[in-house]
């Protein structure tokens, strides 16, 4: 007997340990279900309704059933004018259950006490025709608190309804609405007539085909003898059988003859009621929550699981990503070093191609010049004369040899920048004009220079290459200007001759020094602006990085987890309810 009633509290253990289990984030909508559905399992109530014609003794045959007492009013002549509903209370008492003008219940108290006479006395004044019914109020209900342990404190609520034969509409009405608000349904039909032509239609009114269950009792068993009792709850039995079959109500063989007089079966009464609300209805109830919570785990379980696979393979897709942004600073720091290698081999290469080219121009002029003094040519010229001839004849060749050595380094860039990026149009870098610097004898070039790595652009810029000191204002014409100046006073042919071969290898030591030290400078300045953009594209991937909050989704991935493993255990237990 306690057996449901136990389940029922597994159950509402289930429906709240689950609701702390689930994650709200991705079962929210189920956990209002729940909330819902554990709110209708703790507030169900099995209502068991009593029908049956005037004076059959429903009301006393509750006394002796349920309440132990002779509270419900009986007697011969008709009493129960309204239905009164009995229900589970702390103390005992009578309240009268009236609806509002906005449809809102409110109750009033009639009666409170320990005393089972005060609450007879109520209950014979407030609600049968010996007392004042209020006949106008139709709104209005009785109900009647018990403390019963054993069925109503469980949700069990019993109903005593008026006779079925009652001529006022008000008042039958309400024995109909008994009979469709109930759960189960207790015939009453007396031994000297049972299942009357009225209790036929009414029956098959409203229990045709509607499932609800019906147990059928015979009372005042006690005015015949056990063999006439036996002749008609045979007959009965014949009867109504042909008579379920055909309107298809739900009967399941509960028929039995009764006296509450005497006594007669209604300890077996008792318990066959008991086991017929506890052990079949509850159970069909018990089991129709269950069904619908290992529903709702099930659901859950699959929204977990696609969420798990979802942080997955987002953690997979992030991991993927971070890896590729670090392969990618990888790869711009090796590019760096590449392009570090090959800035040094352009400069090693203008260098070496720049001083040879100078010696081999300065060595015409110091040719050409000391033929001319051989020749005669020149030695009209006084000393500083015989300089600045030698100057502007340098200022000439040196000046190609500055072009040149601009151009080299513009083809060297170019050539670096097709072996990083070969997609790139070198025909815009040869349209970039070359501009002279006033007063310093120095070209300006422009250039595009570009790095890759791991498909990763570094932004192109302008490369500007200082000018070449090399020729007027430059030291190497000072120092040579002062050197000239100190011998002004050289006459002889081979003093002059000495003087060229001074003058040219002063100037040759000089101008080499300078043109390595500026293409030098020229190829730091290009890796310092290299350096540059790697550190920003680097910190830039850094900053991606960062972003990626791997924490964050491992720390989801683990709630997931842990929510998946604590619901995985529930399916289980809900199925051993069922069974």
């Amino acid at each position: 007997m306690e057996h449901p009633f136990q389940r029922k509290q597994q159950l509402l253990h289930l429906y709240h340990a689950l609701q702390q289990d689930m994650d709200d984030i991705i079962c929210a909508e189920i956990q209002s279900a729940l909330q819902q559905q554990q709110r209708h399992l703790e507030q169900e109530q099995f209502q068991v309704a009593f029908i049956g014609r005037f004076s059959v003794g429903k009301s006393y045959l509750i006394n002796r059933l349920f309440l132990g007492a002779n509270v419900l009013p009986t007697c011969i002549s008709p009493t129960t004018a309204r239905s009164l509903h009995i229900v589970y209370g702390d103390r005992k008492g009578l309240q009268q259950i009236v609806m509002d003008q906005d449809g809102r219940l409110t109750g009033r108290e009639l009666a409170r006490s320990d005393d089972d006479q005060v609450i007879h006395d109520a209950i014979e004044q407030h609600t049968t025709h010996q007392g004042q019914v209020d006949c106008c109020d139709e709104q209005s209900a009785f109900q009647l608190t018990w403390p019963d342990q054993q069925l109503l404190r469980h949700g069990v609520v019993l109903c005593d309804t008026i006779g079925t034969e009652s001529i006022n509409d008000q008042f039958i009405n309400q024995t109909y609405d008994a009979i469709d608000q109930s759960a189960a349904v207790v015939f009453l039909t007396h031994i000297r007539q049972p299942l009357t032509l009225d209790e036929s239609e009414l029956i098959a009114r409203h229990f045709e085909e509607s499932g609800k269950k019906l147990f059928w009792v015979v009372t005042k068993a006690d005015q015949l003898s056990d063999q006439e009792q036996q002749e008609v709850m045979t007959d009965l039995q014949q009867r109504l059988q042909s008579f379920f079959k055909t309107h298809h109500i739900r009967n399941d063989e509960r028929l039995m003859a009764v006296s509450a007089k005497t006594g007669q079966n209604i300890d077996g009464l008792r318990q066959n009621l008991i086991r017929f609300v506890v052990q079949d209805r509850m159970t069909e109830l018990l089991q129709l929550h269950a069904r619908q919570l290992l529903e709702k785990v099930d659901r859950c379980l699959q929204q977990i699981t696609q969420q798990l696979s979802r942080l997955e393979t987002i953690k997979k897709g992030e991991q993927r990503q971070i890896q590729q942004l670090q392969e990618q600073m990888k790869a711009l720091q090796n590019d760096l070093r590449q392009q570090s290698d090959g800035l040094q081999a352009i400069q090693d290469d203008i260098t070496h191609s720049a001083r040879h080219d100078l010696q081999l121009a300065l060595q015409q002029i110091r040719t050409g010049l000391q033929k001319e003094l051989v020749d005669g040519v020149l030695n009209k010229l006084s000393n500083r004369n015989l300089a600045t001839r030698a100057i502007n004849d340098v200022r000439i060749r040196v000046t190609a040899i500055e072009y040149q050595i601009e151009m080299e380094i513009k083809h060297g860039l170019q050539q670096q920048l097709h072996h990083l990026c070969p997609t790139i149009d070198l025909g815009q870098l040869s349209t970039i004009p070359v501009g002279k610097e006033a007063g310093a004898g120095g070209a300006v070039i422009g250039s595009l220079l570009g790095v890759t790595g791991a498909g990763t652009a570094v932004a192109a810029a302008m490369l500007t290459v200082p000018a070449i000191p090399v020729v007027a204002a430059g030291l190497a014409l000072a120092l040579l200007g002062k050197w000239l100046f100190g011998h002004s006073r050289a006459k002889q042919i081979h003093d002059r001759y000495r003087l060229i071969d001074v003058l040219i290898d002063q100037y040759q030591q000089e101008i080499s020094t300078n043109i390595a030290a500026t293409v030098a400078q020229t190829m730091q300045q290009q890796l310092a602006w290299m350096q540059q953009q790697v550190d920003r594209q680097i910190v830039e991937l850094q900053q991606l990085i960062d972003q990626k909050d791997m924490a964050l989704i491992d720390q989801q991935i683990d709630r997931a987890r842990q929510t998946c493993r604590r619901l995985s255990d529930y399916p289980h237990q809900i199925r051993a309810m069922m069974t």
